[in-house]
């Protein structure tokens, strides 16, 4: 026992919560996880191990991605603690454990985001997402280090000043942004990444978000690229496309120019996939339903 303890509370530093504290209530406390804060502790002092629903969702809200090389450690020594015994793991699931290969580039990357990273909780997404200016202010001074008027930034997002103004306040309230000077704002950290929630409860917000997003890049902006088709996979399919859009999604990340003063040549794009299951079939052992 200890094994899974150690690996975790490991990757939840790298991932930029200091403690276990921090982890715990800025993903969103009991709203959130299937547990207290109290055995929260436990799991993490290697007094007991999570189940393995609990465990999908404490590793959600590490907020890292596609980390297979990471994934598959921790997942091994969850089993190990699981089977108690050294000799009975070596036995049952050493031989299915595949090392899973990273690049160091690869790590280093998503660990020094992770270390400059600020994590936003629930309460200051509902702020970010209240409305369409609250959503365009914060996407255009957390992808910038520079400071901006409340001019420029009306005049980029096509909104009305006044309620651009009501935005930045609320958020400085939030500690997202901050004043910068007479009539300047700026992203808190000058540069940091902000790293926003992935849990269930944070789902809806998300999805507001994303709305007021697309709408201020249906009116402000124009396609750049699109491409869509659909297929029939398996379930070791699906996820590999899955795993393959995450690294996808690392590789452009770090050609991200938000630590650069903003200017013409580096605009901002919203990129999304999204993957549905769209249709699907009865199981031929599964008999027929009578007619009426």
């Amino acid at each position: 026992m200890g094994h899974f303890s150690r690996s975790f509370s490991k990757l939840r530093a790298l991932s930029g919560f200091k403690n276990a504290y921090s982890y715990y209530h800025l993903n969103g406390g009991r709203r959130v996880f299937p547990f207290t804060y109290v055995h929260y502790l436990k799991i993490e002092r290697g007094g007991s191990l999570p189940t393995p629903r609990a465990f999908a969702v404490m590793l959600d809200n590490l907020r890292r991605g596609n980390a297979p090389a990471e994934r598959r450690r921790l997942v091994d020594d969850y089993l190990r603690d699981l089977c108690a015994d050294d000799e009975v793991y070596d036995r049952l699931f050493a031989p299915l454990s595949i090392p899973t290969i990273e690049s160091a580039q690869t790590v280093a990357v998503r660990n020094l985001r992770a270390h400059f990273s600020s994590q936003v909780t629930i309460p200051q997404l509902q702020a970010i997402a209240a409305s369409r200016e609250s959503t365009g202010v914060f996407t255009l001074l957390a992808g910038i280090p520079n400071s901006l008027t409340l001019k420029d930034i009306s005049g980029i997002l096509g909104a009305d000043g006044k309620k651009c103004l009501a935005a930045l306040r609320t958020l400085r309230g939030w500690r997202l942004v901050r004043s910068a000077g007479k009539d300047r704002w700026q992203n808190r950290g000058g540069g940091l990444h902000y790293q926003l929630p992935k849990s269930k409860a944070a789902s809806g917000l998300l999805e507001k978000l994303n709305e007021h997003r697309r709408a201020l890049a249906k009116e402000r902006g124009q396609d750049y690229f699109g491409n869509a088709l659909t297929l029939r996979l398996d379930p070791a399919g699906a996820q590999s496309a899955v795993a393959e859009f995450e690294r996808v999604y690392a590789s452009i990340l770090a050609s991200n120019q938000e630590l650069s003063p903003a200017g013409p040549e580096t605009p901002v794009y919203l990129i999304e996939t999204r993957m549905h299951r769209m249709l699907t079939f009865d199981d031929p052992a599964t008999p027929p339903r009578p007619s009426r």
